[in-house]
């Protein structure tokens, strides 16, 4: 993750798709058109499985593993929950007291926001202190389900979503339904370019804000992901028809000089380009910012710190195999 910083300048409604044992056996039993009761649930599964085995050959080795990994998630949940001390509870002493990490009451249920305020806990009066400003200007941009929102939310911080881009239309109508972000494209290159966005496209021109306080973007990873195959061929990162996305219209939305901007990718942006070179993504994309900065490429001849971060997925959640 990189953090780019300029010096001078209700609850979540997203659908949630788990599958519980009981659901599962719900569905069976619609499809065999059978009865279901809690003392016939073991019945019906072993009726129906046979039937789903044979029209959907494989599938009940997948709702399996599903079930496991949804009884993963609920005993890790449970054990967050168990961690966390009510701030109800009268008979707390000082020590106990320093030591809790209050949950939202629109996000009490949810594992990541324990997690994510003991991570921030440490910030003490300088982190509380955002929650008395006036609401940060957010702008996202290859925005997924808007998890910078979902952050700001769970943590209490105030926050105006001036505009989202993303060419998904079921992630921006999920992003429409929680956060009401004041405008909305399908590609970042029109967010960018203030084209008129899809909720007022009868408008000459959108644009997010004059000057943002933070824009956060997760450009396309295909391009740089050490899981593609010849990623490390000759010329096959710059050759990725999404390359573009990262190295003009990221950098495009830099030169517009906004306070500070975070950008997220995948481990492979900072391994080099090929077998050729030691060069990486990484080090090419500080440059052109580092050399905007020099010629005064960037609006308000702006100039940025740059904070390299390479948090591992395994702080938030067991995989399979190593993700920064």
């Amino acid at each position: 993750m990189l953090l780019s910083l300029n010096p001078s300048c209700p609850s979540f409604k997203a659908p949630i798709f788990r599958k519980t044992e009981q659901s599962v056996v719900q569905q069976l039993s619609t499809c065999t058109e059978l009865p279901l009761s809690a003392s016939a649930m073991t019945d019906v599964q072993s009726e129906a499985e046979p039937l789903v085995e044979k029209v959907m050959p494989g599938w009940m080795e997948e709702i399996e593993e599903t079930l496991v990994l949804s009884q993963q998630e609920s005993e890790e949940s449970a054990l967050a929950d168990a961690c966390r001390i009510s701030s109800d509870e009268e008979s707390i002493d000082e020590e106990s007291a320093a030591m809790t990490v209050p949950c939202s009451p629109q996000t009490s249920d949810e594992w990541w926001v324990f997690r994510l305020k003991s991570a921030t806990q440490d910030l003490g009066g300088d982190f509380a202190q955002l929650k008395t400003l006036q609401p940060v200007l957010l702008g996202s941009s290859c925005s997924g389900a808007c998890s910078e929102a979902a952050a700001f939310t769970a943590l209490g911080i105030p926050f105006q979503l001036c505009g989202v881009a993303d060419v998904n239309k079921d992630f921006r109508q999920i992003i429409e339904a929680n956060y009401k972000p004041s405008h909305s494209w399908s590609l970042m290159q029109d967010q960018i370019s203030c084209q008129a966005c899809l909720k007022h496209a009868d408008s000459m021109a959108c644009e997010m804000a004059s000057c943002l306080d933070v824009w956060v973007s997760g450009t396309p990873c295909p391009p740089f992901s050490e899981q593609r195959p010849r990623r490390f061929n000759v010329g096959s990162v710059e050759a990725h028809p999404l390359y573009s996305v990262t190295f003009e219209s990221a950098i495009d939305a830099v030169k517009q000089g906004h306070k500070a901007y975070i950008f997220e990718q995948v481990k492979g942006f900072g391994k080099p380009y090929d077998m050729s070179t030691s060069e990486t993504p990484l080090e090419r994309f500080l440059g052109k910012i580092d050399h905007l900065g020099l010629t005064g490429g960037i609006q308000n001849r702006a100039k940025y710190w740059h904070i390299t971060t390479r948090p591992s997925m395994n702080t938030w959640m067991n995989i399979k195999r190593e993700r920064t």
